[in-house]
């Protein structure tokens, strides 16, 4: 910390208290060029953690604007929404000679090397595919959503990653 006095950034702490509710510091503090004492009050900053933009520039982490971010950029994919809320990952793919740009993603894919990794087998892989279509019959059903959140939580305990 620097003296005020004479500007030696040396300094020793003498003394060190809590200021009323605990969100302060009080430091009683003595130069070690000059002898002249002082106080300092400190205050801790949460501002982290930072972000670097694309073009460096820093900014503070927003929970709310990623979560806003995450709802528009899926607010024209309500089945991603619903599945995911099912605990089913998957992903937005085009689909093969679909008369759409290819940069519109107007199909899904599931992943199957997830499944084949727990051990699913073809009896698995066909619950799974009648769960999606389950859910896709009702998108906003939140009691076919939970459902099959119970069904897909019950396979994974059963056919578990480690063993």
């Amino acid at each position: 910390m620097r003296c005020p006095f004479c500007q030696s950034d040396d300094t020793k702490v003498l003394d060190t208290r809590l200021l009323d509710d605990g969100s302060q510091v009080r430091r009683r503090r003595e130069c070690i060029a000059c002898g002249e004492r002082h106080s300092t009050r400190e205050t801790v900053d949460l501002n982290l953690p930072r972000l670097i933009k694309s073009d460096e520039s820093r900014q503070s982490f927003n929970e709310d604007k990623l979560r806003s971010g995450l709802l528009k950029a899926l607010e024209k994919r309500p089945l991603l929404i619903s599945l995911g809320e099912a605990h089913i990952t998957v992903n937005m793919n085009s689909v093969p000679n679909d008369p759409q740009s290819p940069f519109v993603t107007s199909g899904i894919r599931v992943g199957t090397p997830a499944g084949t990794t727990r051990g699913f087998g073809e009896s698995e892989c066909k619950d799974i595919t009648n769960w999606i279509c389950d859910i896709c019959d009702d998108l906003e059903n939140q009691s076919v959503i939970d459902e099959v959140r119970a069904k897909v939580g019950e396979l994974c305990s059963r056919f578990p990653v480690y063993k």
